[in-house]
């Protein structure tokens, strides 16, 4: 049987109302750190940890493939997350401001 895990990324400095400036590099907060480190010791080994491009993907999955060092790892770079306005429209902007957007549907 094969078995899927997803799991989000741990807590970022956009969740917690930090400036974003590209969602690509947004990192965790060490808080996030600790959590993505006790999460690797709640799963049995993995066949493969796949991330996609953001930093946050992949320091989230980073405790996983450190302790199953005999996994495979794949990047996906076209694993992209949905967005519903233009990431261009949120660049700069702290949690307050991101949530004020106009969103403008035609």
């Amino acid at each position: 049987m094969i078995r899927i895990i997803l799991l989000r990324n741990a807590e970022s400095i956009a969740n917690i109302g930090e400036l974003v400036f590209d969602k690509s590099i947004i990192n965790l907060t060490d808080e996030g750190k600790r959590s993505a480190e006790s999460f690797s010791f709640s799963v049995p080994s993995p066949d493969r940890i796949i991330v996609s491009k953001y930093i946050r993907t992949i320091d989230t999955a980073e405790p996983l493939y450190k302790r199953f060092n005999n996994v495979d790892v794949s990047l996906w770079y076209d694993l992209n997350e949905f967005d519903y306005i233009d990431p261009t429209n949120l660049l700069n902007l702290n949690l307050e401001e991101r949530t004020s957007v106009q969103i403008n549907i035609g």
